[in-house]
């Protein structure tokens, strides 16, 4: 059987990663980091530590070799894109597993 509070466990875990992401960029946008030229170094504490190289890997973040970082525009509008497919697939996935578990 499955706990029924882990739907509401994955949405806050969810929510503190897209806050995370958010900070994030809003902190290089604030700093005008989107270049090279104007990279900055960002502090890695926290969720932070799991979300930096997760938005590097994805494009969104441009890591130079001096370890500073800055925002790639065009590398975080299509991160977001593949997150949100990525959220509606799980959301319609969820849906038939609950009709199939509901259907037991």
């Amino acid at each position: 059987m499955i706990p029924q509070t882990l739907g509401p466990m994955f949405a806050v875990l969810a929510a503190a990663l897209v806050r995370a992401d958010k900070r994030i960029v809003r902190e290089l946008m604030d700093a005008g980091a989107t270049s090279a030229d104007h990279a900055i170094a960002l502090d890695t504490a926290r969720l932070r530590r799991i979300r930096i190289p997760r938005l590097t890997n994805a494009g969104a973040l441009i890591r130079l070799e001096d370890g500073r970082y800055y925002l790639d525009e065009a590398g975080w509008q299509k991160y977001r894109v593949a997150r949100r497919t990525r959220i509606v697939v799980a959301a319609i996935t969820a849906v038939f597993v609950a009709m199939w578990w509901a259907g037991r």
